[in-house]
């Protein structure tokens, strides 16, 4: 065989390879591409919030756009951004089962941004964090819910520019992981603590007592990791 022939064979060959890698390539960088839906009353991918958190994957973008929803929603995919298209005056989330939270973020690094939250009663949350980790929860407004926003073994998140008032009081609020640039405000009758009791607290210790709190600078001198200062 000529070397001309097998220099001819040998180039068809590699732009062959060369196309396969680059279709390949192609397909990995398609499936693994964030998508982004919205949620509105009609036009939209979908007219239900949790139909769009149902069909997305971990890293999606779901934009909601300006109405009112009656829907319990649960976010249980990580890594999703769920945001309205002009803020919390605009678009409203009603639980359409008053006993059930509005929002229950049951997966890590989720982000809520822009929502006005109602109708959360009998112990119920407008917005609920639940055993999650390094989730946004900004630019919210939650009234006239039992609890307006609640984390329950939840740390590293972050909650900023959020509104809940007309919410109930007398709730009891402790082993919670507070790490904001303000950490909490309370305009009710809370109660932030209990009686020390055995068991293992947000961040491993033996007790249970209180919450954790980035700015705590006061004193712990029988060393049992629960702070002696209120």
């Amino acid at each position: 065989m000529s070397s001309t022939r097998q220099s001819e064979r040998r180039r068809i060959g590699q732009i062959l390879i060369f196309a396969v890698l680059f279709a390949l390539l192609a397909f990995v960088s398609g499936a693994c591409a964030a998508n982004t839906y919205t949620v509105c009353p009609s036009g939209c991918n979908y007219t239900r919030i949790q139909d769009a958190i149902n069909a997305s994957q971990p890293g999606d973008t779901i934009i909601v756009r300006d109405g009112i929803y009656i829907e319990n929603v649960e976010v249980n995919v990580a890594n999703l951004t769920l945001r309205s298209e002009h803020g919390s005056a605009f678009t409203t989330v009603v639980a359409a089962v008053n006993t059930s939270d509005v929002f229950l973020v049951s997966a890590n690094s989720v982000t809520i941004t822009g929502f006005t939250v109602r109708n959360a009663t009998d112990s119920a949350c407008g917005i609920y964090l639940r055993s999650v980790h390094h989730c946004t929860v900004s630019g919210n407004n939650a009234p006239g819910n039992y609890h307006g926003i609640r984390l329950d073994y939840s740390s590293d998140n972050d909650l900023t520019g959020n509104t809940a008032n007309s919410n109930s009081n007398d709730n009891l609020i402790y082993n919670n992981y507070f790490d904001n640039p303000i950490n909490a405000y309370d305009d009710g009758t809370n109660i932030w603590n209990i009686t020390q009791t055995s068991g293992t607290n947000v961040i491993g210790g033996s007790w249970l007592g209180g919450n954790y709190w980035s700015d705590y600078t006061g004193n712990d001198t029988d060393n049992d990791g629960l702070g002696d200062t209120p």
